[in-house]
């Protein structure tokens, strides 16, 4: 849910639980704005001029059974945010950024009776420039990459990931994906002129990512570290299983870099 606008001057993370997230209106959305303008907060040994990952936890208690329950946040540049150990979601969402919106989530299931506790780790861009308008800050937050393709692959405590690239009409694209197990850089780039898309990724100490490179043509192969892996469209190595779309294996922790290549018919 998109809510009301903000005006941001630094690095800040702001979050804020409710217990009506049945009853939502202009002015509750207003009055919820005016408290985050109010209550950014970031911590003074960050590093300026830097980009830097802070994470924030809130243990707090419910007296009965939860009947609704709203969490409203925004950050600067980025956030993922768990609920009792439950992963809920990323943000902020997208937006026009001379006017940031905070973001609105119904987190009714996540909460229990008792104790409680919400996570957060946040991202902060730096352009590494002097600039400390809103512009410069602001324009940090539109800076997504798409087509990066990771996300998490199930409960924190599986440490697990997702990759699998969505690059669409583009012909490259690179980034860090701020993960639960720490960033993830990643970068794949097609090359029309020799048939091949190229890629490396980093998978985090102590995680494993479940990693799906899409099946182009009949007759593909796939090298990764160094083995080949799928040969003429057909798996080489056990570790390589294949559906109509992908071609999917598991990889552990470390850096890992390779190439799908393919045949025009």
């Amino acid at each position: 849910m998109r809510s009301k606008r903000l005006t941001i001057g630094g690095a800040v993370l702001c979050a804020l639980l409710t217990s009506a997230a049945a009853v939502w209106s202009a002015n509750a959305a207003g009055e919820t704005g005016a408290t985050f303008q109010r209550s950014m907060i970031w911590i003074a040994s960050a590093s300026v001029g830097k980009q830097v990952y802070v994470a924030f936890r809130k243990r707090f208690d419910v007296t009965g059974p939860p009947q609704a329950a709203a969490l409203h946040i925004f950050a600067d540049s980025r956030y993922l945010l768990w609920v009792n150990g439950q992963y809920v979601n990323r943000g902020p969402c997208r937006f026009d950024p001379k006017a940031p919106e905070y973001d609105s989530l119904d987190v009714t299931d996540f909460v229990k009776r008792g104790a409680n506790a919400v996570a957060v780790l946040v991202q902060h861009y730096h352009d590494g420039t002097d600039r400390t308008d809103g512009a410069s800050l602001n324009g940090r937050i539109m800076r997504h990459t798409p087509g990066l393709g990771v996300r998490p692959g199930g409960a924190v405590a599986g440490k697990r990931l997702i990759i699998q690239p969505h690059l669409g009409d583009l012909e490259s694209v690179a980034g860090v994906v701020v993960t639960e197990f720490g960033p993830v850089p990643v970068s794949w780039k097609r090359n029309d002129g020799r048939n091949a898309l190229e890629f490396q990724f980093t998978v985090p100490t102590g995680v494993k990512a479940a990693v799906s490179f899409p099946k182009v043509g009949e007759r593909s192969a796939l090298e990764v570290d160094g083995q080949t892996l799928v040969l003429a469209g057909a798996s080489a190595s056990t570790r390589v299983t294949a559906s109509r779309r992908y071609f999917q294996m598991e990889l552990g922790e470390g850096n890992h870099t390779g190439q799908l290549t393919w045949k025009q018919p």
